[in-house]
């Protein structure tokens, strides 16, 4: 069991660093996308995916070194509390679906299809958007329809609203068995979405 801290140490502040690169390289997209497209003229959108998808492994990995580097150990189901334990798998699943899904579905051709229990947040709004809608297409250069129906007519920023759900999600499973700072995390990382969120919307 690592040692109890109730303040950020030098590895929270790297964590908060690598939770914090997608969130730039979003931004920097989304406000100078010329100057993307100029750097990366022979595909802009691909690369912006491949760099975006590659940070996401590097934000994950990272929380996981991080919890591990406090010698937390792997987070027991059996001693989560049933609530919390209901709490954490609905918040996941409504948030997150295995992108694998959405694959299938895109590749059957079922984008036109009403949304199923399965479709939530962050895979219908891929499903209803696609690849170049997700990864700023039309800052990029392609042409992307303006999408209205599900789950765009539900809330602005699905992606962003699962993502911070899934987040929640986990933490009501492992709270209770990591360190003081991961409501830091958690709400620091929450917070990354919404200024992310902000500045699609407003700037």
């Amino acid at each position: 069991m690592g040692q109890i801290r109730t303040s950020p140490a030098l590895g929270d502040w790297l964590l908060f660093a690598v939770l914090a690169a997608p969130h730039v390289l979003y931004a920097f997209v989304w406000l100078f996308p010329g100057r993307w497209r100029a750097v990366f003229r022979r595909s802009p959108l691909n690369t912006f995916a491949a760099f975006a998808t590659a940070l996401k492994v590097l934000q994950f990995s990272m929380v996981i070194l991080w919890w591990l580097a406090d010698e937390w150990g792997v987070p027991q189901v059996t001693k989560v509390p049933a609530t919390h334990l209901l709490l954490g798998v609905g918040l996941v699943g409504v948030g997150q679906v295995s992108f694998c899904l959405l694959r299938t579905a895109d590749t059957f051709k079922l984008k036109n299809e009403k949304p199923s229990v399965l479709q939530t947040l962050n895979v219908s709004m891929y499903n209803a958007i696609g690849k170049k809608g997700v990864y700023y297409g039309e800052k990029l250069g392609s042409k992307v329809p303006w999408c209205t129906s599900f789950p765009f007519n539900v809330v602005s920023h699905p992606q962003y609203v699962g993502s911070v759900l899934s987040i929640w999600g986990v933490f009501a499973l492992v709270y209770a068995q990591g360190p003081a700072t991961l409501c830091t995390v958690a709400t620091y990382w929450t917070g990354l979405y919404f200024v992310t969120g902000l500045i699609e919307q407003f700037l």
